[in-house]
């Protein structure tokens, strides 16, 4: 009996492993699936496509930039920073229910952090030049 006790805890503890697996892999996936709705969004201010931007938007994040605001915003930042080159690094953390994203952006004569908070329904709910 001790024996088969033991047997069912090993084959319950390699189910329970193989699942925990499964989650962190879909964890992952869907992390990067969220630093690369952030990364399509500065790559869609760059390209001055401002209403593609505007699409990960939640509701209030839509009436708080518009299109006009967004595209004097990028303006503005290029024009001190010099032209958008590239993203250089990322990292993701979590405050609450949000998913906070970092993304250090390359630009001519400097590098700028971005930050963009996610909701759960994988919306930009804060966009911060910090």
């Amino acid at each position: 009996m001790f024996k088969i006790n033991i047997y069912l805890f090993i084959i319950f503890s390699a189910i329970v492993m193989v699942g925990c697996q499964e989650n962190s892999d879909r964890l992952v996936d869907h992390n990067d699936e969220i630093i690369n709705i952030a990364k399509n969004f500065i790559e869609a201010l760059n390209n001055e496509t401002y209403h593609e931007a505007r699409n990960d938007l939640d509701t209030t994040m839509q009436e708080v930039l518009p299109v006009e605001t967004l595209e004097e915003l990028w303006t503005e930042l290029t024009a001190s920073v010099g032209d958008f080159i590239e993203i250089k690094d990322s990292k993701m953390t979590t405050d609450g229910d949000y998913r906070i994203i970092y993304l250090d952006g390359m630009f001519e004569n400097d590098v700028v952090r971005f930050q963009l908070a996610f909701d759960q329904q994988d919306q930009i709910a804060g966009f911060y030049i910090l």
